[in-house]
């Protein structure tokens, strides 16, 4: 029999794993803002994840905001104006014109099973649901080597200032650097270890696995579902790259098999997006100049960006095992 269109997503709960990162705070927004619930999970950003309700407490005021108490002369004044049906339905008191969802908030280290079954508990006894209606998985674990990209960046800069010297500054044959070589640099990340290569993988690939688990219970049982995860980064190391083909061909295998009961399964690619861990830290002013020279678009991506097509995954329900990249142009599937 098959499953009836239902792309309504107001009055259902999402969960959100890495929520006080910069897109887990975005599709957090999006999603409250339809009037749906949230479980948030944070690993160690507290105080991150403590000002995101407050923007949702506010973001729900801005949108509904309460009604205020009418004077004797104004009540009088509006029910001359109205007729006797319209009497009961006159708001006389103060308050929320409509109650917001409910917001819980959950301290997880997603690469721990025991955590991410605490946070189911907590999310059934919370919101009186046996699980969360949608899922939407932003937690990930970047590797602390220096990416590829910003030894790119720096030929790219050397390369230019080579083609316009200064005339104050001429060139130093003695300080010309070289291209890395190739060899060097597989060692040097197959050296990173077996611990950073096991922690990448358990939170970027064995996590969503977990958590699949979790949630798929309560979705198959009402036939509606939608699964999102988030599985791109401009990371070229060899295990981020590895746990994200990974949960690339988890989501694609998966959503095969949930797909006739209702439940869809997809992800989101973005790339070089601002204000997220996707980006160094360390990135000068002119790196990010030539960063976003490189992109065809000529910026950087917004986490509004991503949510929107998180957003769109979420109420579309003919759409399964699909991966959307968001890359400003660029032809690179992280």
């Amino acid at each position: 029999m098959a499953v009836p269109c239902d792309n309504n997503i107001s009055c259902r709960l999402c969960l959100i794993t890495g929520a006080s990162g910069g897109v887990g705070r975005a599709v957090a927004k999006d999603l409250y803002a339809q009037g749906c619930g949230l479980a948030l999970t944070y690993l160690n950003n507290e105080e991150g994840i403590e000002g995101l309700v407050s923007e949702l407490d506010s973001l729900w005021l801005s949108l509904h905001p309460p009604r205020r108490a009418l004077s004797s002369t104004a009540l009088t004044a509006a029910v001359a104006e109205v007729s006797d049906e319209g009497v009961g339905a006159l708001s006389l008191g103060s308050g929320p014109t409509k109650s917001p969802p409910k917001i819980s908030i959950h301290q997880a280290d997603v690469s721990s099973p025991k955590d991410l079954t605490r946070v189911m508990s907590e999310l059934s006894d919370y919101h009186g649901k046996q699980g969360p209606d949608m899922l939407v998985s932003c937690a990930s674990f970047h590797p602390s080597d220096r990416p590829k990209i910003l030894d790119e960046l720096d030929a790219v800069i050397r390369t230019a200032d080579e083609d316009h010297p200064s005339s104050a500054s001429p060139a130093d044959p003695a300080a010309e650097q070289h291209e890395p070589d190739d060899l060097s640099t597989l060692e040097t990340e197959i050296d990173a270890g077996a611990d950073e290569w096991k922690e990448t993988m358990s939170v970027n690939l064995r996590s969503n696995f977990i958590l699949a688990r979790l949630v798929l219970p309560h979705m198959l049982s009402r036939k509606w579902g939608r699964i999102v995860f988030i599985t791109g980064g401009e990371h070229e190391s060899i295990h981020y790259q590895a746990s994200k083909a990974g949960l690339a061909g988890f989501m694609r295998h998966l959503s095969n098999r949930v797909v006739s009961d209702g439940v869809t399964v997809n992800s989101v690619s973005p790339v070089f997006i601002r204000e997220t861990g996707m980006l160094p830290k360390d990135l000068t002013e002119t790196q990010l100049r030539e960063f976003e020279r490189m992109i065809p678009a000529g910026r950087l991506g917004t986490p509004d960006e991503v949510a929107n097509v998180v957003g769109m995954f979420l109420r579309t329900g003919f759409m399964t095992g699909q991966s959307v990249v968001l890359a400003g142009g660029i032809r690179y599937v992280g």
